[in-house]
């Protein structure tokens, strides 16, 4: 199965008005910055992923790529049974924030 996560590097610094990216909590993420804290309320519908979302900050903070690590998430599922109910939360925390940070971030 393969997840492909895009767009949100495009729209980073797409208005010149807000220029730095701290100050502007919608602004729509980078990959490492898929499961920052910033997030929790959207997290917080998807209980089923809380007991991951450390480890898959810690991971990135340390210098793995997302891809990487849901991809090792992934490869884990067959000794794990919670892992593909997790990965399944994931995909629509995913579709969440980016569809909610980038509506209004264009608002």
């Amino acid at each position: 199965m393969l997840t492909v996560i895009f767009g949100a590097g495009a729209s980073y610094d797409s208005d010149p008005f807000k220029p730095t990216p701290y100050e502007y909590d919608d602004r729509p993420p980078l990959a490492k910055e898929l499961f920052d804290q910033r997030f929790a309320k959207i997290a917080a519908r998807y209980r089923r992923i809380a007991p991951i979302t450390n480890d898959i900050r810690r991971r990135v903070a340390d210098g793995e790529n997302i891809e990487t690590v849901l991809a090792s998430l992934e490869a884990a599922a067959s000794s794990y049974p919670p892992i593909p109910s997790q990965l399944m939360s994931i995909r629509f925390y995913l579709r969440d924030l980016i569809d909610e940070t980038t509506t209004k971030w264009t608002q």
